[in-house]
């Protein structure tokens, strides 16, 4: 079964049983950003972790906002397009391991 990011919820590891999601694999581009812009988005309830259209908002804002000084988000704009280093997990008994 296929699902986009907006299917997706942190709560799928402790609401379901390790055998139901042994085939799961995730997909995810969301880097990590500064600790300071995570707390402050917190603060603002603007989740940036799980929440796909809010962290491509934050990219957009970034280099509108900050293209001479240092980035805040990794991810690097080329020719208009946003380039997202995607990294795929499977499902453990514990949460997710990222596949290499």
């Amino acid at each position: 079964i296929l699902s986009t990011q907006l299917n997706y919820n942190p709560l799928i590891i402790s609401l379901t049983q390790y055998h139901d999601r042994i085939n799961l694999i995730t997909a995810n581009s969301i880097e990590k950003v500064n600790s300071k812009l995570e707390e402050t988005m917190n603060l603002l309830n603007i989740d940036i972790n799980y929440n796909w259209v809010n962290y491509s908002i934050l990219v957009g804002v970034n280099y509108l906002y900050d293209q001479n000084k240092e980035n805040i988000i990794i991810n690097e704009i080329i020719d208009n397009q946003v380039v997202y280093n995607t990294k795929f997990y499977k499902s453990t008994r514990n949460g997710f391991k990222e596949i290499k």
